[in-house]
């Protein structure tokens, strides 16, 4: 077993398991720091990493042998058994000999992460996802505008639209298949292409249900479909070849 020596001058964590660690800048002039090996001062971070898994993130704690942390690390046993006895020389880290006995664990308390820290975190990580799924957004409002040459722009409508989606579940994958499926459906009808449009495809009420189709082959192509205002025009200027009500030329 190994403990962090100060783990709370490192970390500052909640009850929770963190997926990222902190590494002050201070780290540049400890003198003890800089005057380890190589090895030793690239091993430092990994085990604070490896710290972070334990059940109580407050800890400290790794409870892995010198084995284990080598392959964790994908480094030879005999280099992080080196590096451990200079991290402890060093007083960066507690263990026994073995690195495997438990050994008296000295209280220390954890200052919790402040307010203002946790909604500093908070917002960073919405302003990365938000920005993330409108890069995501403007990426599939350029395929519809190349696969229809069309000029629909990246304003906030149509962007929120799209965005809207996203945040419901759907993958920029389940839209492009929606727009690939209403291009071939809708494509070839005078009635019904025009709403190949960001307001009608990304619409609330409707995206669940076009995104529950399955997916259509080019060679299901719809072009051939008439409207029945089309199919009662074709009718009077044909004659009776067009079936009344019947979609399809005769």
């Amino acid at each position: 077993m190994i403990k962090i020596t100060d783990w709370s001058k490192h970390q500052s964590y909640k009850d929770r398991r963190p997926p990222w660690i902190r590494f002050h800048r201070t780290i540049l002039d400890n003198f003890e720091y800089q005057s380890m090996s190589a090895d030793s001062r690239a091993l430092l971070p990994m085990l604070w990493l490896l710290a972070c898994e334990y059940e109580d993130p407050k800890a400290g704690i790794i409870e892995l042998s010198v084995e284990k942390i080598a392959f964790r690390l994908r480094r030879p046993p005999a280099e992080i058994s080196a590096s451990l006895s200079e991290l402890q020389v060093s007083d960066f880290i507690e263990c026994n000999e073995s690195v495997t006995k438990a050994y008296p664990i000295r209280n220390e308390t954890v200052p919790p992460e402040t307010e203002a820290e946790a909604e500093a975190e908070a917002e960073t990580e919405a302003e990365t996802t938000l920005s993330s799924k409108h890069d995501d957004a403007a990426q599939i409002l350029n395929y519809l505008n190349s696969k229809r040459a069309s000029d629909y722009k990246p304003t906030k409508s149509n962007i929120g639209l799209i965005t809207a989606r996203l945040n419901e579940g759907f993958s920029t994958e389940d839209i492009i298949r929606v727009i690939d499926n209403k291009i071939i459906e809708w494509g070839g009808s005078r009635k019904m292409e025009k709403y190949i449009r960001p307001s009608t495809l990304f619409n609330a009420t409707k995206f669940s249900q076009y995104a529950g189709e399955p997916a259509q082959d080019a060679e299901d192509d719809f072009s051939w479909a008439m409207s029945r205002e089309e199919a009662k025009a074709a009718k009077a200027a044909n004659g009776p070849n067009v079936i009344d009500g019947d979609f399809k030329h005769a």
